[in-house]
Order: structure tokens, then C-alpha cells, then sequence
């Protein structure tokens, strides 16, 4: 009896649904065997690239905290104050002014050559950004768990979070603009229709302090917060923190679209250009070296009808306990009414997606070999703590890599411009598996990793001859 195909999916499914894989995944995106992994950093690759038929399941998983931690496999039910974990003994100095960011992606995926000048992909997304922005840390554990310090000084005039979960489904073309002797030259472009499950946004300025020195477990506050959420209240299952939510949940907020456009040059010079009679030119790569350029996630989503608030907090006082006995700092600031005022408002909230601009150049190191240096750079196109708005880190990577029809390995080297950083990590493509770490180095100095590489995908190459 043949096995249903259908079936088949199902543990494929929830296989990955479990599995870590990071924003920019650590060197496949730029190898020529890459498949629909590569369409995702630059829709021009899906021409030309080796491939007839590619379709890919992955998970996607980056984060980092400057205190406290992002647990890798859950997403907890957003309020704007939530979604770190903070362990025992936690002592950082940046905490009373820090930032965080999440981002997570369940990409399903197909990529189809038609001919050699043309090409399509089609994407289904799920994706979710969360972003803090000058915030203490010491207050946000207090107010998630239990204040681990007995003074705090609270002065954050920038403060800005956001957490935004949406889907998108994708349709990529890609042609082929110039094939001339030495020079060759494509442009694609991504349509994407946006989904938006929901977002949560707090910003505003924030001052106080509290007091616990001798047991009195005083809170006082003074400034102003801006607060929308247009998550429905029964957005996440029973299993709250459970990622399946994210990939599942059906819910449509709002809607929007968006888009990816890229382009890539190869110069092909005659030592590296050369095709033996009886060899199909389009199973190999022919390029000395190779620059691209695209700009990523351009698009809105727009939640029409949805009331904000704004709490004008006039120096009130608490004890920090009542956050929890309240479910949350802002039940706390409602019900005191002599010194906390609520302003609603009702509009529409439009919320940018993470725009970035991604420059590549990848060079092949010895004609004849399969040796190759790549050099990429992320550049966040919105500004770090815009209003409804989700960033990206800045980051700068080198990668060897060594590639083969079945075989591959990368070693990324990334520096972060945004936490001033270097981290180091290894990837490795075998057959239809892919798998790797960009910050492998972390678990060698930190004791821990954040964000792992893992994806799978099955294809047809175009054959040799």
C-alpha cells in the first residue's frame, strides 16, 4: 500500500514547529545549492540556480536579550511587558537601560524554474518580531516575577515596546536581464499579502524608583505611556508559550501587503565560463565573483478601529506586589484613579514590517576549486524605537564556504554593530538537511545558544548532462 502523502506531512509538520533556525541562516543563503533558502535574502536567486524544483520547511528563531533571556521555543501571550525570562542571581549593570529583540519564522515554501530566463517561488509565512527599547530590566522582572533588587532608580525617557505576530503568503518572479560573455545579470521581486494576527505597542517616558531595603516593597512611578493591543483575547490556546499558536492560530487582525526586491551581477570571465560540449551550463556555476543587493519586508499592515491608551502617571505610589495580585502593571495603573488618568482613543494602528537592505559579495577563491568568501551586511532600514515599527540587528558577517551538489559547510563570523559583538558559528547542507549555529561561539563563553539553524528541503537539480 503507498503511504499517503498527506500523512506524510503531519510529522514533517510538527517536527519543525519544534526546531530552531536564525534570521539569516548561516551561510546557505549565498550558496549556489541554497535552493528557496537563498530566494528569502534575494528573490533574484530563484533564476539560475541550479535547480528545477526546490521545496523547503523550515523554522526560524534569532533573539537576544541584554538582560535576562528569550526562550527559544515558546512565545508568550503579549502584553508589551512580557516575553523575557529572568533566571536567579542575574547582576548586569545595562540593566536599567536595555533593550530585546525576538524574531521568529515558519516558512513553507516552493521554488520552480521554467525555463533559464525565468523562475517563480511561493512562500507561506508565519512570523512574529518583539522589540524593547530603553527599558529597566530590574522593573520589567518585578514586574513578570519577583523584584531580585531592593533599590531601583527608573528613568527612561525613550521607552518602546512592540510585539507583532503576522502571516504572509508570497509570490516571487525572477528573470534574467543580461547574459552577455563575461557579465550576467538578473532582478526578481516578492509580492507578499499581509495577515497581521495582532500587535501590542507601550512607549512613552517612565521615572520612579523602589524601595525594599527593609521590607516595604514600595513602587512610585511618574511620567506617561502610550498602549494598544489588537490581539483577541483568545488568540493563544490553553498551552500559553506554546509556538504552535503562532504557526496555527487562524486569526486575522488586519491585512496589508508587502514585498522583496533584489537583484544580483556575476562576472564571468573565459577562466571560469568555460562549458564542455555535452554539459548543461545550467548545473553550474560560472561566476568569479558575484554582488547582490536587495531590500527586504517593505510593506504595512493596518488594524483599523482598535482604542488606545494613554496613562498620564502622576506620581503614584504602590506596593510592587499589587502588579501581580492585578495581572499586570497596567490594571494596577487603571484602578488608581486619584493619580493615574486614562485617556482612549480609537484609530487605526499601522504597523511597519522589519525593512532592511542586504548587500552581498561572494567571491570564489581558486579557479577549478569549490572554495568560496562571502561578505554580507544587513543594514535595519527603520529607525531603533520607531512607533509601530519592528528592527532588525545591524550585521556585518564573513563566511568561508566550501560547496558541492550534496555537500556544503560555512563558517560565519558576524559582527553586531547594534550590540557591539562578535559571534562565530558553523553550518553544514547534506543532501536535503541543513543545519548550523551563527553563534555557535556563545555556547562556548555564555553557556548558552541563540539561534540555531535547522531546515529541510526536497529537490531536483538540474542534471549535469
Amino acid at each position: 500500500m503507498k503511504p499517503n502523502p498527506k500523512l506524510l506531512l503531519i510529522p514533517l509538520i510538527g517536527l519543525m514547529t519544534t526546531l530552531i533556525y536564525a534570521q539569516s541562516s548561516p551561510g546557505s543563503n549565498f550558496d549556489n545549492y541554497g535552493g528557496i533558502y537563498t530566494a528569502i535574502a534575494n528573490p533574484a536567486n530563484i533564476v539560475d540556480s541550479k535547480h528545477k524544483v526546490d521545496i523547503g520547511v523550515a523554522y526560524n528563531h534569532l533573539s537576544y536579550a541584554e538582560y535576562g533571556d528569550i526562550p527559544l521555543y515558546y512565545v508568550e501571550d503579549p502584553t508589551g511587558f512580557n516575553g523575557i525570562e529572568y533566571t536567579e542571581n542575574l547582576d548586569n549593570d545595562a540593566a536599567v537601560n536595555t533593550s530585546a529583540l525576538a524574531d521568529r519564522d515558519v516558512i513553507v515554501s516552493g521554488m520552480f524554474s521554467l525555463n533559464a530566463r525565468h523562475a517563480l517561488a511561493i512562500t507561506a509565512r508565519s512570523r512574529a518580531f518583539i522589540n524593547y527599547d530603553d527599558f529597566n530590566g530590574y522593573l520589567w522582572e518585578g514586574i513578570n516575577s519577583e523584584f531580585s533588587q531592593d533599590a531601583i532608580t527608573i528613568a527612561n525617557p525613550a521607552l518602546n515596546s512592540s510585539t507583532h505576530h503576522w502571516k504572509e503568503a508570497g509570490l516571487s518572479y525572477a528573470l534574467v536581464l543580461a547574459n552577455a560573455e563575461n557579465h550576467f545579470l538578473k532582478f526578481g521581486g516578492t509580492f507578499k499579502y499581509l495577515m497581521g494576527a495582532g500587535a501590542t505597542q507601550l512607549d512613552g517616558n517612565l521615572n520612579g524608583d523602589y524601595q525594599n531595603d527593609i521590607g516595604q516593597d514600595d513602587l512610585r512611578l511618574d511620567g506617561s505611556l502610550n498602549y494598544i493591543n489588537t490581539f483577541p483575547e483568545d488568540y493563544f490556546s490553553e498551552n500559553q508559550n506554546n509556538l504552535q499558536d503562532l504557526v496555527f492560530n487562524s486569526s486575522v487582525q488586519g491585512t496589508g501587503i508587502g514585498g522583496d526586491i533584489g537583484m544580483v551581477y556575476e562576472w564571468r570571465p573565459r577562466s571560469t565560463n568555460r562549458v564542455d560540449e555535452g554539459v548543461n551550463a545550467s548545473a553550474l556555476t560560472k561566476y568569479k565573483f558575484r554582488l547582490s543587493a536587495a531590500v527586504l519586508d517593505l510593506g504595512t499592515i493596518t488594524y483599523k478601529d482598535f482604542v488606545s491608551e494613554e496613562f498620564l502617571i502622576n506620581d503614584v505610589e504602590f506596593k510592587g506586589r499589587e502588579i501581580r495580585q492585578d495581572n499586570g502593571l497596567l490594571n494596577t495603573l487603571r484602578k488608581n484613579t486619584n493619580d493615574v488618568t486614562v485617556v482612549p482613543t480609537t484609530g487605526d494602528a499601522v504597523v511597519s514590517l522589519p525593512t532592511s537592505l542586504q548587500l552581498n559579495f561572494d567571491v570564489l577563491l581558486k579557479n577549478g576549486a569549490n572554495h568560496y568568501l562571502n561578505l554580507n551586511y544587513m543594514a535595519a532600514m527603520s529607525s531603533s524605537g520607531s512607533i509601530y515599527s519592528s528592527d532588525r540587528l545591524n550585521l556585518a558577517t564573513v563566511s568561508y564556504r566550501y560547496e558541492t551538489r550534496n555537500f556544503s559547510v560555512y563558517t560565519p563570523i558576524s559582527y553586531s554593530t547594534d550590540l557591539q559583538e562578535i559571534t562565530g558559528g558553523i553550518g553544514m547542507r547534506l543532501y536535503f538537511l541543513t543545519i548550523g549555529s551563527a553563534t555557535l561561539s556563545n555556547l562556548f563563553m555564555e553557556g548558552y545558544v541563540d539561534n540555531l539553524f535547522v531546515g529541510i528541503n526536497f529537490r531536483k537539480l538540474e542534471e549535469l548532462f
